[in-house]
């Protein structure tokens, strides 16, 4: 699917820029881009992503370093709060 095939199905594009310290929830399945950071300081990004166990993903050929994917695949475990 191009570019121009998924506005034509989904609706025109979506500009989500914000003020200083604004954060964007979004579906990891959302068609998404960023361009290049056109500041001089860096702009950070976190990004957490969730699965189901039943859904791990496939081992690939030149994977990204552990710093930036952690490939632990142990469901997570429910803590009792202290509160």
């Amino acid at each position: 699917m191009t570019l121009q095939d998924a506005v034509e199905h989904c609706g025109d594009m979506v500009s989500t820029a914000g003020p200083k310290v604004s954060v964007l929830f979004f579906h990891s399945n959302v068609l998404h881009a960023s361009t290049q950071n056109l500041y001089f300081k860096n702009r950070d990004l976190l990004m957490l992503t969730y699965n189901a166990v039943s859904n791990a993903s496939m081992p690939v050929s030149n994977p990204r370093p552990e710093y930036m994917v952690k490939r632990n695949f142990n469901a997570v475990k429910v803590v009792n709060s202290l509160v």
